[in-house]
């Protein structure tokens, strides 16, 4: 019979509602699971840590999250700041990536609600460098949007793709060209 885990941490209701918030938070920040086995998701973090089994893949993300974040806060005295140490670099990573940059305010909501739990990592998360400044888009010159539109284009790609070139989307717009005239 296996060993039942000592809990550290008594989780009361008013803990239970800032472990709620704390996973709200965290929500945005990375996905709960991918199909890359490259991509840093919240399963890979709790994996490397040894604590896959308080993340319940098969509950929606929000549950899962707040239950495995329960349980680390219970089980675990240190582990919580180690798997936030983990958390903040992948989302930077994967926030900057789908174009919406992590914000500092974001982050001092994460460290307010952190040190509400008595997890103080408020230096640590102040030292975060963050660059929120989205990647900037290059825009076709206006010579080029005119000479487009006085072209007699086929209708379906003189619309949605068209405005998508214009907009600087350029990969997106041939492959939505592609798909139409598949």
């Amino acid at each position: 019979m296996a060993k039942r885990k000592r809990a550290v941490r008594m989780v009361t209701a008013q803990v239970k509602t800032r472990i709620n918030r704390l996973a709200d938070i965290l929500y945005e920040f990375l996905p709960l699971t991918s199909n890359s086995p490259d991509a840093v998701t919240f399963t890979t973090i709790f994996k490397e840590s040894y604590v896959s089994q308080y993340l319940d893949c098969r509950k929606p993300k929000r549950q899962a999250l707040e239950k495995g974040f329960e349980n680390l806060y219970r089980y675990h005295e240190r582990l919580p700041k180690k798997i936030i140490r983990k958390i903040i670099p992948a989302a930077i990573n994967y926030r900057e990536h789908k174009r919406k940059p992590l914000t500092r305010k974001e982050l001092d909501c994460l460290s307010a609600c952190l040190l509400e739990l008595g997890i103080n990592m408020t230096k640590e998360i102040e030292a975060v460098v963050l660059d929120e400044s989205l990647p900037r888009i290059t825009v076709p010159p206006d010579k080029l949007k005119e000479r487009l539109r006085q072209h007699d284009l086929d209708p379906a790609i003189s619309s949605e793709p068209l405005q998508l070139f214009e907009d600087g989307h350029f990969n997106e717009a041939v492959r939505k060209c592609a798909e139409r005239f598949e």
